[in-house]
This record gives C-alpha cells, sequence and structure tokens, in this order.
C-alpha cells in the first residue's frame, strides 16, 4: 500500500471526448442537476428527497458544503447534466485528535452513459480537490464493490443495531422517563451529552458551532438526511438525554410502524439499565402522536423500534428484548492516501494506546509488509521516533503483513489480525508484532455520526 502522489487540483473544464465536459459545479446548476437525478432514479421513490439532500449542499447554507464541491460531466450537444459526484468537507477525531475527513456523496451517472469511466475521472478530480483542502482520509457510503476500484476498503462499522419490539400498552405503567421535542434551550445539554460520548470511542466527527446551528434547526423536513431530535428526561423535566431518529410518516391506519433511531445518549451518571425500558413505551407513544391514530383505537398495533447504534452499545444491555437487525449492518468505505502521514498526525494517541499493555514502553522496529509497498515504525521506549512508507523493494522482511487494503480494516477498528487472517492466508504477523497491532489500533464497534 504504497502513498499516493499528491496532484494539483486540475484546471477544469476537462474535455473528456465524445462532447463530454467536466467541471466544477456552479449554483446556478441546480434545476439541470435536478433533472439528472430525476432521469437517473425514475423509479426511486426517495429521487424528490435526495434532490432536496442536493439543494442544501449547493445552496450555500450548507455550513462546509458548496456547489463548486460538486463535479459534474455535461453533454455539450444537449447542455445536459449525465454524471455528477460531490464532496462533504468535515473533520473527524480518532482518540480526541481531529483530522480532516472529505466523505464523497451523491454519485451517480445516467444509464445511457454508464461505462465510459465518468465517475474515475471526477474520482480523481475530488480527491486532488480533498489533498488540497488538507484531508488525510476520504470515506464513502456506498455500493458493494463498486469503490474499491478508487483505493477505497470497508474499514468502519456502518449501520449495525439491535430492534426492540414494543410491548403492548400498560395502563397500570409509571414510565421514570419520558420523551419530548427539543427546544432550543436544550441544544448546549446535547452537545454537552453528544462530546462525553465521542469521547468513549475511537472515531468521532467533530462540528463546529455553525454545523451544531445546521443539525438542529438548518435542514430542510422533506431532505433525504432530515433527522428530527427528542430530548429524553425524568419525572423532575431534567433532560438525562437525547435522541436522533429517521422521520416517522404520519399515517391513520393503525398498522405496525418500525422507528429507526440514529443516536441515543445519555448524559454522566445516568444508567442505561434504568432508562431504557420506559424508553421503548415513551417512543411508541411519541409514534402514535405524530401518526395521529386515534387513542380510543384499540386495533392499533405496537411496532418496534430500531436502535441503529453500532455493533456493540451500552443501551442494548437495558433493552428487555432485542434481536440483531435483519441487514446486520454494513461499512464504511475508507481511503487514505497517505499512511505515515495520517499515523504521523495520531502519533499522540497511538502512543497513548500502548500504555497498560504488554507493548508499554517498547523499543524497536514493526515493518509491515502490504506486498506493493509497506510501512516501517519505529519506537524508543514507547515513542515513535520515525514512521515512514516503504515501497516493495524496501520490504525485505516484515514482521506482519496485510494483502490488498486489509490493514485499513485493522487501522479503522473493524477487523482484528486474527480476524483478516481468517479470510487471507497471506496475513500473517510475529507473536510480538501482533501484540502491538492490537495495542496499536484497538476495535471500533460504536456508531460514527457523519455529517451530510
Amino acid at each position: 500500500m504504497k502513498p499516493q502522489p499528491i496532484e494539483p487540483v486540475p484546471p477544469t473544464p476537462l474535455d473528456l471526448g465524445d462532447n463530454l465536459r467536466l467541471r466544477f459545479a456552479v449554483p446556478d446548476d441546480f434545476d439541470a442537476w435536478v433533472d439528472f437525478n430525476e432521469r437517473m432514479r425514475e423509479y426511486d421513490p426517495s429521487s424528490n428527497r435526495i434532490g432536496v439532500w442536493a439543494n442544501e449542499l449547493m445552496s450555500g447554507r450548507h455550513p462546509t458544503t458548496r456547489a463548486s464541491d460538486f463535479t459534474v460531466v455535461e453533454d455539450m450537444r444537449t447542455g445536459k447534466i449525465v454524471s455528477s459526484l460531490c464532496l462533504i468537507p468535515q473533520a473527524w477525531s480518532y482518540g480526541g485528535i481531529p483530522f480532516g475527513c472529505a466523505r464523497i456523496e451523491q454519485v451517480g451517472t445516467d444509464p445511457a452513459y454508464r461505462r465510459r469511466g465518468l465517475v474515475r475521472k471526477q474520482m480523481d478530480v475530488i480527491h486532488a480537490l480533498s489533498a488540497a483542502k488538507g484531508d488525510l482520509m476520504q470515506s464513502i457510503t456506498g455500493i458493494p464493490w463498486y469503490y474499491r476500484q478508487f483505493g477505497y476498503e470497508y474499514a468502519l462499522d456502518l449501520y449495525y443495531g439491535r430492534v426492540a419490539p414494543v410491548p403492548p400498552p400498560n395502563p397500570d405503567s409509571n414510565s421514570r422517563y419520558r420523551v419530548r421535542p427539543i427546544t432550543k434551550s436544550d441544544r448546549a445539554f446535547v452537545r454537552s451529552v453528544y462530546e462525553h460520548n465521542a469521547r468513549r470511542q475511537p472515531f468521532s466527527v467533530v462540528r463546529s458551532d455553525e454545523h451544531w446551528e445546521w443539525e438542529f434547526s438548518g435542514r430542510t423536513p422533506d431532505s433525504e438526511v432530515y433527522r428530527p431530535w427528542l430530548i429524553i428526561e425524568d419525572t423532575a423535566q431534567k433532560p438525562v438525554g437525547f435522541i436522533q431518529h429517521h422521520p416517522v410518516l404520519p399515517s391513520a391506519k393503525p398498522d405496525p410502524w418500525r422507528m429507526v433511531v440514529r443516536q441515543c445518549a445519555l448524559a454522566p451518571g445516568v444508567s442505561h439499565l434504568n432508562v431504557a425500558p420506559d424508553l421503548l413505551l415513551e417512543l411508541s407513544r411519541h409514534v402514535q402522536s405524530v401518526r395521529n391514530v386515534d387513542k380510543e383505537d384499540t386495533t392499533a398495533q405496537p411496532g418496534e423500534v430500531v436502535f441503529m447504534l453500532g455493533r456493540d452499545d451500552p443501551l442494548y444491555a437495558g433493552l428487555p428484548v432485542s434481536r440483531r437487525s435483519s441487514s446486520w449492518g454494513y461499512s464504511w468505505y475508507i481511503r487514505i492516501p497517505d499512511l505515515a502521514a495520517y499515523l504521523r498526525h495520531l502519533r499522540p494517541v497511538l502512543e497513548n494506546h500502548l500504555l497498560g499493555t504488554s507493548a508499554e514502553g517498547y523499543t524497536g522496529a514493526l515493518t509491515l509488509d502490504f506486498y506493493r509497498g509497506g510501512l516501517r515504525l519505529e519506537f524508543e521506549r514507547g515513542k515513535f521516533t520515525d514512521i515512514k512508507n516503504l515501497n516493495h523493494k524496501e520490504v525485505e522482511s516484515s514482521d506482519a503483513s496485510f494483502p490488498d487494503l486489509t490493514f485499513l480494516q485493522l487501522l479503522g477498528g473493524r477487523r482484528t489480525h486474527d480476524q483478516i487472517k481468517e479470510s487471507y492466508p497471506d496475513c500473517s504477523a510475529t507473536p510480538a508484532a501482533q501484540a502491538l497491532l492490537a495495542a496499536l489500533f484497538p476495535p471500533f464497534t460504536g456508531n460514527l455520526w457523519h455529517s451530510d
């Protein structure tokens, strides 16, 4: 895995031949982009919501993304956009150290123009733009396999969760906790709880004041990424946590329902074991109110709540009954063009990971072979003295080997070395290397709330 050379952002427009031209978008492209989106997603019921999201990103109202972060390919014969994608700049954090991560989104090509390498050309341009912004990583939540061909690997968990059925209403129950819609006075509380919980996991997303304001009140309800907020409070009306969930569509029918919770975090000192049982009934009451179900209608069916909070979450221990989500997760695609630069940036937290392990105070080197390149980490008493990329000629004898881009799975905490080796016999490590790698890169099984 050799570092990718940093190319300057190519001047646009670029002539791609066959009357096709690649350029960065401008705000006036929005109507043409909507037409493109509708043509590309002709039978997709979410097409309108995706178009609203694109408008948020292109309009200049979004805290980090502008129309100029979109690339478009237009057919000069018709003036129509036939392919497009965008970059959503954001700051991720690892162990409290922030770094630039460009999220790639809104990728699509008109079916009549596919198999011409249009996405590859735009990826080259957007990767150069990301590098110019100083990003150390690119990420995408995309279709199976496709983005591997652009240097991405499945490296961080995505969409793992638990499903909890809601018990039938009990008129004699007295809940100790309630949920209610968020108010402006709750915003500081939500931010503090989020930041507290983010410190408990390796990866998180850092948000500026402007970004938080956008999350609370900037999004359009018709947008694909609109997520309502709820506050969890006790009987004294003191906030103890928050929830962010997918919209629940109103309905007059008493059919079963499903609520998807994307975030649920509690304040320090509040027990998940106490809150979780009441939460199911309270969310049921909330859903029934938004769906306008007649309170006197005893045929209204209880539904289920999908807590999409990661592979592991302390809330799961308090759920009376739950099962793994039927989809059981997916994964973020991750691209790190310069591994040595990325690890040097995170050096303090990686050194801290060694404390209390068998690798504490280690002096020596760790050489990793990626078969087409490698990496060498040098330590003196548990501190890095050098981190450098190696070309394939420099990797003579290694302490561990990782084929293709599988090292990113370890780096992102999605797989341990032993788990990777189960699927890749050409993945190997000495006992000392296994101990070092396990200490440096702990598992990440939580929930990353990304920026849309």
